[in-house]
């Protein structure tokens, strides 16, 4: 019989992101703006403005600001250091 006190949890919200949306909140806590984050998930702008749209419904939030207070009531911790602990399952972000 297994332990099922074993079993790590996991956040619902969080598990239906998909890695890029990951990405894209862990670089929006770090105040970067769309176009910068295009450049450093080599995505177009469109693409990031639609990762965001996603999350914002997702999040029931209106703007960046309000998303990031319900990821983190939500109690995610988006970021650089998730990003640099190896969270991301696609590797590192490429260099400026």
């Amino acid at each position: 019989m297994r332990d099922r006190r074993a079993r790590p949890t996991i956040d619902p919200v969080e598990s239906m992101q998909t890695e890029v949306e990951r990405r894209v909140l862990d670089l929006l806590a770090v105040d970067l703006p769309t176009f910068d984050i295009a450049l450093l998930l080599r995505i177009s702008e469109a693409a990031v403005q639609r990762h965001m749209a996603a999350l914002l419904r997702r999040y029931g939030a209106d703007d960046r600001a309000s998303l990031l207070t319900a990821v983190r009531q939500a109690g995610q911790r988006p970021g650089l250091a998730r990003l640099s602990h190896g969270v991301s399952q696609t590797g590192p972000l490429p260099p400026l």
